[in-house]
């Protein structure tokens, strides 16, 4: 009889309670250069919940969520520099909507290219907060990496998932930043994220306040009435990363390759948008950065696997900064 597992799934699109959790869904067969992965944690990521609702173009029905992997390798090739019992942490292919095996199980499938290896000081809980936020963060920051040291950054929802990450990892490359966020995250932001100064965008705009002094970067993972604030305070040569949200309408989207074509055409600033890919090179860094305490991940609350319809309603519902996560084994 073949393996089964417990996973998570969905038949149909709509809110939570359209997730199901089965007992006896057939554990994924590898092929070479990938790995058997043991899952032991994984987060929610907002994708996640747009993807369950129907609103990612391409979503298949019948799919297990969930892309951020924690675990313990079950099975590898021969060749393979993992080993059966090391601990790991990826960003799989589960973040692509049509893709049907997800983290939201027992067992997942891996390539060994997204894989690193978990530090023997940080948790499978703290390192599945990482993969999908630390990813995208780090591509976001990277063509500013090599002169990082003192450039002034602008990061956008520093209390969020990706904007939070973007503040640690460019504080760890020696950047000042500034970021924004609400009245009730400021000392979120300065005393635990890290940032230099924070911004209360619900009673100032930065336009106003940085007026003569521009940023050299800025991060931008929020989008909306800030994009047009910040482009008005980013260097005359500066760089602009816009993160485009889960879910964004198409008006958003065409708006980001409109300027993204400006761009190379040499019209105004470098304009650049950032999408999640996995990448274990990069899982790594970030890995080491959460080994030197330089990245922390800020977990808001744990649910076991088999809560899945609960922890998506208060995943919708929160409004407090951290990760959600699944505890699976």
């Amino acid at each position: 009889m073949a393996p089964v597992m417990t996973a998570v799934i969905y038949h149909k699109f709509g809110p939570p309670s359209t997730l199901e959790v089965v007992q006896d869904y057939p554990v994924p067969t590898r092929g070479a250069g990938e790995l058997l992965v043991r899952i032991h944690a994984t987060s929610i990521n907002p994708l996640d919940l747009v993807t369950r609702k129907g609103e990612i173009p391409l979503a298949k029905k019948g799919k297990i969520l969930g892309a951020d992997l924690s675990g313990v390798v079950e099975s590898a090739d021969a060749t393979s520099k993992f080993k059966p019992g090391d601990k790991v942490v990826a960003l799989t292919d589960g973040w692509k909507a049509w893709v049907r095996e997800g983290t939201y199980a027992q067992y997942c499938i891996a390539k060994e290219s997204q894989l690193a290896f978990i530090p023997s000081n940080v948790s499978f809980e703290q390192a599945a907060t990482m993969p999908e936020v630390g990813i995208t963060a780090w591509l976001a920051l990277e063509p500013m990496r090599s002169k990082a040291a003192g450039m002034r950054v602008l990061v956008h929802g520093g209390a969020g998932g990706v904007g939070g990450a973007a503040v640690q990892i460019a504080k760890a490359w020696g950047m000042h930043v500034t970021t924004t966020c609400s009245t009730k995250n400021l000392d979120f932001v300065c005393q635990d994220v890290g940032a230099d100064e924070a911004v209360d965008y619900t009673s100032q705009q930065v336009d106003q306040l940085f007026k003569g002094k521009p940023f050299d970067a800025v991060i931008d993972p929020v989008g909306g009435m800030q994009e047009g604030q910040s482009l008005k305070v980013l260097a005359k040569h500066g760089y602009y990363a816009h993160v485009p949200r889960a879910g964004s309408s198409v008006m958003t989207m065409l708006n980001m390759f409109k300027r993204t074509l400006m761009s190379k055409l040499y019209i105004g600033p470098w304009y650049k948008p950032v999408f999640a890919a996995p990448s274990g090179a990069i899982m790594k860094e970030l890995a080491e950065l959460m080994a030197a305490g330089k990245l922390q991940a800020f977990i808001d609350k744990e649910f076991p696997l088999q809560q899945a319809v609960q922890a998506h309603q208060y995943m919708e519902a929160k409004s407090k900064p951290g990760k959600v996560v699944f505890k699976v084994q």
